[in-house]
């Protein structure tokens, strides 16, 4: 679903806006320390850490998010 709306917008197309939540977890994953969201949220931007296939290592994804405004809940 994430990587749709990034495809869409990379391709030209106006890519849907949405309002997106994001939720930070206490260290337990239990419980949320704090939520933000974003509304009419579009994609910005997508970055990915090197791949090296010799290393043990975990690839990170991050997007970066335009938005209208943010409420923190």
């Amino acid at each position: 679903m994430l990587h749709d709306w990034w495809a869409k917008a990379c391709n030209g197309r106006a890519p849907q806006r949405r309002s997106v939540r994001v939720t930070l977890l206490a260290p337990d994953h239990e419980r949320a320390v704090k939520r933000w969201r974003f509304r009419n949220a579009r994609p910005a931007s997508l970055h990915y850490s090197p791949l090296d296939a010799m290393a043990n290592a975990l690839v990170m994804e991050s997007l970066a998010v335009a938005f209208d405004s943010v409420e923190i809940e």
